[in-house]
């Protein structure tokens, strides 16, 4: 979170300001951190990954299983959607995000 804050700060962005500019700024920090992540050879987040903790442990799970000091690898718009509305800790977004992916594989 101190990175959000950080880029927030050098931009001149308060987090009361303008929904857009927080809500590019949350984009430019998940692309850093998808970049150290790549570095690091850390593990790729799959849409499967979410979908099980969801199933498993709910919201809550859901939650606690991102750490926004950690960095995440992604290759699917899915798990980039729902790191960037954890970012926002708009949880009732990330359900309903995870509820219509579990629908869709239904089909």
């Amino acid at each position: 979170m101190d990175e959000l804050y950080y880029l927030l700060d050098i931009n001149g962005i308060c987090l009361e300001d303008d929904r857009k500019e927080r809500d590019k700024a949350i984009k430019i920090l998940l692309q850093i951190k998808k970049k150290k992540a790549q570095t690091y050879n850390k593990k790729i987040i799959e849409d499967k990954d979410i979908i099980n903790e969801y199933n498993k442990e709910g919201m809550d799970g859901i939650k606690k299983f991102f750490s926004r000091t950690i960095c995440y690898l992604y290759s699917t718009n899915f798990v980039y959607s729902i790191l960037f509305h954890h970012y926002k800790t708009d949880w009732r977004k990330v359900e309903t995000i995870i509820k219509d992916k579990i629908n869709e594989q239904k089909k």
